[in-house]
């Protein structure tokens, strides 16, 4: 017996497991999905030339499965919750495209937190995600395993960041937002509002999360 403690949360009041995260909404333009192709290297003419995709299978231009996850991860870090800390995004399971997405689609996401729990490098968060079109129609979901810093991580000045017990990210100042003037007011799954970035001052970690009744303090 070596007499080593049992590794204990780094962070025990965040990330309970029912602990909902609702995301801020992006608006998709054609011009997104193009710049996704030429990047990627992924040029099907079903993501870029409409009289191809128009008689087939979606009826016109869809973006690729991949953009849409790429988007969806851009919502997670753009909430705020999980800002500096994720030291191992671990894997995607179960990853499913549910609907087409196409050009002019605003997309948010609720993320829903299945397991929190210690381990000797960090804490292990095994997390749900379903991304909503603005017709509240489910087009992507997947679960999720992160490795979280020990140790709070909040942006310092000049960009780099630093690591202090203490710190924490909803006290840090949100960079300047990407979010188009006029993004809606997302209604979200815990009975409460969330709005956008462009709408709100308030810090970005408390902006975006709630909790599902009955899942604790």
């Amino acid at each position: 017996m070596n007499g080593s403690s049992p590794p204990v949360l780094a962070y025990p009041d965040r990330f309970r497991a029912g602990e909902v995260i609702s995301t801020p909404s992006r608006s998709l333009t054609m011009g997104d999905i193009e710049a996704f192709a030429h990047l990627t290297g992924d040029e099907n003419p079903l993501h870029l030339d409409e009289e191809f995709a128009r008689p087939r299978l979606f009826g016109g231009r869809v973006a690729h499965g991949l953009f849409t996850l790429a988007i969806t991860l851009g919502q997670w870090y753009r909430a705020g919750a999980f800002d500096g800390l994720i030291v191992v995004f671990s894997g995607i399971d179960k990853l499913r495209f549910l609907r087409p997405v196409r050009p002019e689609d605003s997309l948010r996401s609720q993320v829903t937190v299945v397991r929190h729990e210690a381990s000797p490098r960090g804490d292990l968060v095994d997390l749900e995600n379903t991304t909503f079109n603005q017709r509240d129609e489910a087009v992507l979901s997947f679960s999720a395993r992160l490795l979280l810093a020990r140790g709070d991580v909040s942006p310092s000045p000049g960009g780099s960041r630093s690591s202090s017990p203490s710190s924490h990210p909803a006290t840090a100042s949100p960079p300047a937002s990407s979010s188009r003037p006029g993004s809606p007011t997302l209604p979200s799954s815990a009975g409460t509002t969330v709005t956008s970035p462009t709408d709100t001052p308030a810090p970005r970690a408390q902006r975006w999360r709630t909790r599902v009744p009955g899942a604790g303090p």
